[in-house]
């Protein structure tokens, strides 16, 4: 798959999920991770998804926290009546696939 189309791809697929099964999302997301508990590398691998849009760890982890909050906040229907929140996903897949493409120029 292309570059700039990973972000867009990784959004799309983290959203579709977790409105198909709310309760599970909530679930899964809600409250202190007990990292400990958790098998060894379950948590990268999760993430994986992630990184491999972004191939930058700082910018993986700010893409899963953008993906996690519209998720909560659409969940929570927080958002103004008449938002069209398939526009807001879109801006921010190009707002980090941009920011994906300015930091890999800047890596000497």
């Amino acid at each position: 798959m292309p570059a700039a189309d990973r972000v867009p791809a990784v959004l799309a697929a983290y959203r579709r999920h977790a409105l198909a099964h709310p309760g599970l999302y909530r679930l899964a997301t809600t409250g202190p991770l007990p990292r400990a508990a958790l098998p060894g590398g379950l948590e990268e691998w999760a993430g994986s998804p992630f990184f491999l849009a972004t191939d930058e760890p700082h910018l993986a982890q700010a893409l899963w926290s953008y993906a996690h909050g519209m998720v909560l906040l659409e969940l929570d229907h927080r958002y103004p009546d008449g938002s069209d929140l398939d526009l807001t996903w879109q801006a921010g897949a190009r707002a980090f696939t941009a920011s994906g493409r300015r930091s890999a120029l800047d890596v000497p």
